[in-house]
C-alpha cells in the first residue's frame, strides 16, 4: 500500500512536469494548500447565499399570504404565531437549510476522497466505508429522537412568544389589576421548557458524537492490532490505513450530525408551510377588501361649530387628550 501511493504520487508529479525534488514537492503542497482554502472560502459564501435565498423566498411567501388573507381569518389566528413562523421558525428553517447544503458538499469531498483512496487501497477503503456505514446505522434513533425535540422546541417557542406578546398587548390592563407576577411565572416557566428541548437536543448531539468517534477509535485500534501483530504488516500499510481511516470516518461522522440538525428543523418547516398553506388558502377573491369595522377611505374631518350656528357639530378629542371615563367624542352646542 505504502509503494502504491508513492508510485503515484511520482507519476501524477511526472504528469505535471514537476521534478521529484523536495524543493518541488512543497511548491506542490503550498499550491494544493491554498486552491483548498480558496475553494473553502468561496464554499461558505455560496452556502450563505443559498440559505438566505431560500430563507428570505419562504419569508415573503408568508407575509404576502398575510397580507393577502380575510380579515377575519387574520382575527382568528394569534399574532404570536405568525411572529414566530415569520422568526423562529424561519430561522431553524435557514439551519436546517445549510446543513442540507453542507451535506451536500460532504459527500462530494467524501466521492473525491473514497476514489483516492481506492487507488491507494481497495480493501482498506471499503473496510472504512463500511465501518462509516455501520456508524450510521446504528446512530438513526439519534436523528429521529433529533426530530422530537425539535417539535418539542417549535411548541416551547410558540409559548415563549406568546407569554411576550400577550404581556406587552394587555400591559396596562396587568399594571392595573395588578397581575404582573401571573404573567411573569408563565414567562419564566415558557422560558424553561424551550431551554430544556434545546439542551436536549445538544446532549443527544454530543452523545452520538462522542460515540461515533470512540467506536471509530476501538475499530481502529482492532484492525490495527490484527494488521500489526498478526499479518505482520509493515509500517508503511499501517500507516496508509491509519491516514484513510481518518479522512474517511470524520466526514461521515459529520454528514451524521448534519442529518441530526434537518431532522430537527423539520417540524419548523412543516409549521411554516401549514401556516403559510392556511392564509393562502384564506386568501381575498377579486382584490382587497376592506372589512365594515374599517372604512375604505378615510373620513373627512368635523368641522368645528361656530357659535350661534344652527345645528349640531362633532368635535374629535385626541386620545392623549380624552378625559378620563368619556368616550372618543363628544357633543357640543
Amino acid at each position: 500500500m505504502g509503494g502504491s501511493a508513492a508510485r503515484l504520487a511520482r507519476q501524477a508529479l511526472a504528469a505535471l512536469g514537476v521534478p521529484l525534488t523536495l524543493s518541488a514537492v512543497l511548491a506542490v503542497y503550498v499550491a494544493v494548500t491554498a486552491l483548498a482554502a480558496a475553494l473553502t472560502a468561496c464554499q461558505s459564501v455560496l452556502l450563505v447565499r443559498y440559505r438566505l435565498e431560500f430563507v428570505d423566498e419562504l419569508r415573503q411567501r408568508l407575509y404576502t399570504a398575510i397580507g393577502r388573507a380575510e380579515w377575519r381569518h387574520v382575527l382568528g389566528l394569534r399574532h404570536s404565531d405568525l411572529l414566530t413562523a415569520l422568526t423562529i421558525d424561519i430561522s431553524w428553517v435557514g439551519q436546517g437549510t445549510l446543513a442540507i447544503l453542507n451535506l451536500g458538499a460532504a459527500a462530494v469531498v467524501i466521492t473525491v476522497q473514497v476514489a483516492v483512496a481506492l487507488r491507494i487501497s481497495a480493501a482498506v477503503t471499503a473496510l472504512a466505508m463500511a465501518t462509516g456505514l455501520g456508524l450510521s446505522a446504528v446512530m438513526w434513533p439519534f436523528v429521529a429522537r433529533s426530530r422530537r425535540l425539535g417539535r418539542e422546541q417549535v411548541a416551547g417557542n410558540r409559548g415563549v412568544l406568546a407569554a411576550m406578546t400577550g404581556f406587552l398587548e394587555g400591559l396596562k390592563i396587568a399594571k392595573v389589576h395588578g397581575l404582573e407576577p401571573g404573567h411573569l411565572t408563565s414567562f419564566d416557566a415558557a422560558i424553561g421548557r424551550a431551554r430544556r428541548s434545546q439542551l436536549d437536543f445538544a446532549r443527544a448531539q454530543a452523545t452520538a458524537t462522542a460515540l461515533q468517534v470512540s467506536i471509530t477509535a476501538v475499530v481502529l485500534a482492532v484492525l490495527i492490532d490484527v494488521a500489526g501483530g498478526k499479518a505482520a504488516l509493515p509500517l508503511a500499510e499501517l500507516l496508509v490505513l491509519a491516514f484513510i481511516f481518518a479522512r474517511l470516518v470524520p466526514q461521515i461522522t459529520q454528514a451524521q450530525s448534519s442529518a441530526s440538525t434537518i431532522a430537527q428543523s423539520l417540524p419548523a418547516f412543516e409549521e411554516l408551510r401549514a401556516v403559510t398553506d392556511d392564509c393562502e388558502q384564506a386568501a381575498e377573491g377579486g382584490g382587497h377588501h376592506f372589512p365594515a369595522s374599517m372604512p375604505s377611505r378615510p373620513r373627512r374631518p368635523a368641522r368645528p361649530v361656530r357659535p350661534g350656528s344652527a345645528g349640531c357639530g362633532v368635535v374629535l378629542l385626541p386620545a392623549a387628550r380624552r378625559p378620563a371615563g368619556r368616550g372618543a367624542a363628544r357633543r357640543v352646542a
